[in-house]
């Protein structure tokens, strides 16, 4: 029988130091090492909400300038490539 704890618990007294010693005397703990919460360490290197919106509103921008340059090039091409014949 396989029985899990968070480590701190073993280590309290009362019930549960009772449990932890019959455990042990009847050497049925393997291993403590379960605990209570993983800490996770997550860099905060996100831009603020007003830094992330106005280089959301410059690549919009930027990005309807280039779709203008492109709508030129391209007819720039037809015109001097393609013959329309009405």
């Amino acid at each position: 029988m396989t029985v899990f704890f968070a480590s701190c618990r073993l280590f309290r007294k009362g019930a549960e130091g009772r449990i932890r010693e019959e455990l042990l005397k009847q050497d049925l703990l393997e291993a403590v090492n379960i605990p209570l919460y993983v800490e996770m360490i997550i860099e905060d290197n996100l831009p603020s909400v007003e830094e992330a919106l106005a280089d959301l509103k410059t690549t919009w921008k930027d990005s309807l300038e280039a779709g203008e340059k492109f709508k030129t090039i391209i007819q720039n091409y037809i015109q001097m490539h393609i013959k329309v014949s009405l």
